[in-house]
């Protein structure tokens, strides 16, 4: 009797003592098909049943021998496919006996299964035993890295039990040594067995192995599937490793598997950080056709435009602001910030974005905008007079009010109130409201002269139209006043206060040290 869990009991399905069986042909070759349909879906309860109708077929007399083998035979294998899919180790050794009792010899396919239960099941004493049992009753000794006795009785399906135990565990160096085994054996693995290794490089976080092994095992002579592309695609997208993203998307792209769009992001994500601009540019052309009826959007712009950003590309990230204008996709802040972060890294990338943006026919404005806040963060009045001269004076480029708004940000460390006004006047000449950063920005500049009873009128008017000054306004002429003595800080305070803004701590201590001095 197999040792099985009291629902196996219950179904009592050993063989060993029927030798002789009694049914018509076609009912058991029907419950033989079933029997095999139920075992590859996993399926133990229907495969039990199955086994027990088998075993009840056969207990009538006049029918073969080979007849009654072969079902039992077909029985014994069922049974081994469904406890390794479940891990059922104990089950799966109770099976080997069984077989060892009707008097056969255990194969090769029913320990590689019986590998299998040991491997989902993680006993590893067991997983050695088996394979000292395959090594003893199949194998010469030989030299090998692994085990000389073992090895020469491993098939490829081994293989794939070990790799798949390597894979639950996270056992890369021993998948490693498996798999240069194998290799050196001269055999392929299966496809499930790569996949297992792919499993095992991404969980042990090891991209760059998991994109070698699946060109290793795209030369053997059993070439991955299609799907296995897909995998690689999705580590090195996962685990941020760049390298391998244009081959396994190209692989992936001509056998036509489609990533999802999360993995599309991660893919751009990851080329962003690796500077690959042309690789990000040719998947967001992609989407369209992948997604059919899916509207490209900014966080799908963001990454491209960073890409190029990063490897100073500044003519494509320009145009890639004006694919954006003219899809009607709004340039936030943070896409924005890319241009001009990577502008502003130093004069040289400030004047290659220069030439960049003047060599445009059509010039995006947050392009613009985003240059000149890159010419503001360098103190470069200059580089931004001559990008104003170039495009907006000759109306190449239609300002808004946050290109005047970096402009004037660009003259205050210059003290160039006469630019600063034909800024103030040119936004009114456009019709442009004036925001509270432009009266703060035209406050600051005001401040920086011996006279700046202009910035207190600003602030009046900034509060007659309805806005509430900003903190920095504040800040700005509170600190101005204490510097020059000007009792007028302690009204400019109190409003500050009004409005709930922190002052901030240079700032309480030019208050608290001119209060000491009074």
């Amino acid at each position: 009797m197999l040792r099985w869990t009291p629902v196996l009991v219950r179904a009592s399905v050993s063989w060993r003592h029927y030798s002789t069986a009694a049914a018509p042909h076609t009912d058991i070759e029907e419950l033989l098909q079933r029997l095999g349909a139920h075992s590859k879906q996993s399926n133990a309860f229907g495969t039990l049943r199955d086994c027990v109708r088998l075993k009840q077929c056969l207990q009538a007399p006049n029918v073969e021998q080979a007849l009654t083998k072969r079902v039992r035979d077909a029985v014994h294998d069922a049974l081994l496919r469904v406890f390794a899919s479940q891990g059922m180790l104990p089950e799966s050794l109770a099976v080997l006996d069984d077989i060892a009792m009707c008097g056969e010899k255990v194969g090769l396919s029913a320990y590689n299964w019986a590998l299998q239960a040991a491997a989902v099941a993680g006993n590893v004493p067991e997983m050695l035993a088996i394979v000292k049992k395959m090594a003893h009753e199949f194998s010469t000794p030989t030299h090998t890295i692994l085990s000389p006795a073992a090895q020469a009785s491993f098939t490829p399906t081994t293989y794939t039990r070990l790799l798949q135990y390597c894979a639950a565990t996270k056992n890369s160096e021993y998948a490693l040594l498996l798999v240069s085994t194998a290799f050196h054996a001269g055999m392929s693995l299966e496809h499930e067995a790569q996949k297992h290794v792919l499993q095992c490089m991404y969980e042990t976080q090891q991209p760059a192995l998991a994109y070698d092994l699946a060109l290793r095992f795209e030369a053997s002579p059993i070439s991955p599937p299609k799907s296995l592309w897909m995998e690689v695609l999705r580590i090195a997208a996962e685990l941020d490793y760049a390298p391998a993203l244009p081959d396994a998307w190209s692989r992936c792209m001509r056998a036509d598997i489609i990533p999802d769009e999360g993995l599309v992001l991660y893919i751009l994500l990851t080329a962003a950080r690796a500077g690959q601009g042309k690789f990000a540019n040719s998947v967001l052309d992609a989407i369209p056709r992948l997604f059919p009826g899916t509207r490209v959007k900014e966080w799908h712009f963001v990454p491209v435009l960073d890409a190029f950003c990063r490897t100073h590309a500044f003519a494509d990230a320009v145009s890639v602001l004006g694919r954006m204008q003219r899809q009607g996709v709004s340039v936030g802040t943070k896409a924005a910030a890319k241009l001009t972060t990577h502008s502003a890294a130093d004069e040289q990338a400030l004047l290659k974005a220069e030439q960049a943006l003047l060599a445009h026919d059509t010039i995006p404005v947050a392009a613009l905008n985003a240059i000149l806040y890159a010419a503001a963060e360098l103190a470069a009045l200059p580089v931004a007079l001559r990008i104003w001269d170039a495009l907006v004076c000759t109306e190449r480029a239609t300002p808004d009010v946050d290109t005047h708004n970096a402009l004037l940000l660009c003259c205050i460390p210059a003290h160039d109130v006469r630019t600063g006004e034909h800024v103030w006047t040119s936004l009114h000449t456009r019709q442009l409201e004036p925001s509270p950063s432009t009266y703060e920005r035209m406050a600051r500049l005001y401040l920086t002269q011996p006279d700046y009873e202009r910035a207190f009128a600003l602030l009046e008017e900034v509060k007659q139209r309805g806005h509430i000054p900003s903190r920095r306004t504040y800040a700005s002429m509170v600190w101005t006043c204490i510097q020059r003595e000007d009792d007028r800080w302690r009204g400019l305070l109190a409003e500050m206060q009004e409005a709930q803004y922190d002052p901030g701590d240079r700032l309480r201590e030019a208050i608290a040290l001119q209060e000491t001095s009074t």
